[in-house]
């Protein structure tokens, strides 16, 4: 989240008062210095604090990523749950700080610039105005001036500045050394370190170039129903698990919040659905790395359909980076593309582990030799020159196995010439083919995997790229498929591939 314009906290002058008048400071203040002597009065000046300037959301450092699952893994419901995560970048990425207004701050000194607890020597509340101007909270300060003003005596010092991020005190440090931080508080921090204090021309001393930056990141989720009867989004609310222990404890001696377990929860809400995008509330949650994280909608209305406890999203190797604005945008969608006759898969076949998938785009793609997407005829096995034998079957059929099971099936040579009756077109980027137009099935031209070795022929990366993609029929010893050649508005049936050779498969339904 970007602001449109940097704001830098003016110092506001503190103005002396009559000494007689003790009964300023309540029974229970940190009794006021009777005699200031060498005591030198303190002022701050806070620059501002940093924005939420996006972040990855994996290790590799994307931004983008996207899970495609069943609606319901029993049978075919017809949906599929696409779920994206992404890191939003702010509009303006030059402008990365913002103006710290109204929020309250606490100042901690250490003397001998060395932060411990045992060279604690004094603290007080600071508040910003609208402006984001600061000014001492009263009877905060320890220790203090008759005035109430902030006082330290001369030396060098490291000061912590921290803050929740809203307009009320933050609590003292326990044993003058630390405090807890849970998901949902807007942890901000800022840390200035061999602070020599002593009175300027004024007679005070200014701390300044204060910015602080934030701790946690912000979590927005979002739901798309797409292509139901009704596609308002009527009620919703969620869980998020897996992400960091809430409380962290933090100390005074350490610049970022610690990262540390996987049981804390968020408990989500929507307080305006009623569309069919609709947008929870925004959360602050915990820094954390590699974590796998589950998402639940406990509640979930979509039209007159009420879908609780149906959907749960499970998303490997997060990360949420301090002061990272993250989104996660869960889409209900149909999960087929349906051109003229038949219902094509929303993405080419691959295999990872033991199990089929469909790619999370018609775009994506594995491309290597063995990354699982070049398989060969009718066979489970992806590995180099596998393939069936002899007659197609279903228990053998890649498609076949995709969840839930007997839902989709590698196509037949008449159903990929029905594809090619709804009219080619050629695409440079990526290379490959629109089959029924732009919104109908693309099929990238990634070439095929040799028969006997991991080499890849007229791959997607060179020129004279091909679209090679298998069908479950049959034609002697070899099999039939649909070939097609870049930069041509044209493909084809080839009756007579070699089974071993390893091509891409897009599933269709049965």
């Amino acid at each position: 989240m970007a602001c449109s314009c940097s704001l830098f906290l003016i110092l506001l002058t503190v103005t002396g008062c009559d000494r007689e008048e003790d009964e300023r400071f309540p029974s229970g203040h940190h009794d006021p210095i009777e005699g200031d002597g060498e005591m030198v009065p303190i002022n701050v000046k806070v620059d501002g604090v940093d924005e939420f300037p996006g972040g990855a959301v994996t290790r590799s450092g994307e931004i983008l990523t996207k899970i495609v699952q069943p609606l319901d893994s029993t049978y075919d419901s017809g949906y599929d749950v696409e779920t994206t995560i992404e890191s939003l970048l702010p509009v303006n990425p030059v402008q990365t700080r913002g103006n710290m207004a109204n929020m309250q701050f606490r100042v901690v000194a250490y003397k001998n610039n060395s932060i411990t607890a045992a060279n604690y020597a004094g603290t007080a509340v600071y508040s910003t105005n609208a402006s984001g101007i600061a000014s001492i909270v009263a009877n905060t300060a320890t220790p203090a001036a008759v005035s109430g003003q902030w006082v330290l005596r001369p030396g060098t010092y490291a000061f912590v500045f921290y803050s929740y991020g809203t307009n009320s005190a933050p609590a003292a440090l326990s044993g003058n050394w630390s405090t807890t931080v849970t998901h949902n508080q807007d942890f901000m921090l800022c840390q200035k370190t061999g602070v020599d204090v002593k009175a300027d021309a004024s007679g005070q001393c200014l701390l300044s170039g204060i910015s602080f930056s934030r701790q946690c990141a912000q979590l927005q989720l979002c739901v798309v129903a797409k292509e139901f009867n009704n596609n308002t989004v009527q009620q919703c609310a969620a869980t998020i698990s897996g992400l960091s222990n809430s409380p962290v404890t933090w100390n005074a001696s350490q610049t970022t919040l610690p990262v540390t377990g996987t049981s804390g929860t968020l408990n989500v809400a929507w307080t305006n659905p009623n569309a069919t995008t609709v947008n929870s509330n925004v959360y602050k949650v915990l820094p954390q790395t590699n974590r796998t994280l589950t998402i639940k909608f406990t509640t979930l209305k979509i039209g007159n359909g009420q879908m609780n406890n149906a959907i749960t999203v499970s998303a490997t190797s997060r990360i949420f980076s301090a002061a990272g604005n993250y989104k996660i945008t869960v889409s209900i969608v149909p999960n087929y593309i349906s051109v003229r006759s038949y219902k094509w898969a929303r993405g080419n076949l691959y295999k990872s582990g033991s199990n089929f998938y469909f790619e999370a785009s018609q775009s994506n793609y594995h491309g290597g030799a063995t990354e699982g997407g070049f398989i060969g005829w009718n066979t489970l096995d992806i590995g180099v020159g596998k393939y069936n034998s002899g007659n197609y079957s279903t228990a053998n059929d890649p498609c076949y196995q995709v969840v839930p099971p007997g839902t989709w099936e590698t196509p037949s040579d008449g159903q990929l010439q029905d594809l090619i009756n709804a009219g080619v077109t050629y695409s440079g980027s990526p290379k490959g083919f629109w089959f029924g137009g732009n919104n109908g099935v693309f099929l990238l031209a990634l070439g095929s995997r040799d028969q006997s070795s991991t080499t890849i022929n007229n791959t997607i990366s060179k020129n004279g790229a091909w679209a090679f993609y298998w069908s479950r029929t049959p034609s002697g010893k070899t099999a039939k498929g649909l070939n097609a050649m870049q930069g041509n508005n044209s493909a084809g049936i080839d009756n007579s591939w070699a089974r071993p050779d390893g091509r891409t498969i897009r599933c269709v339904k049965r």
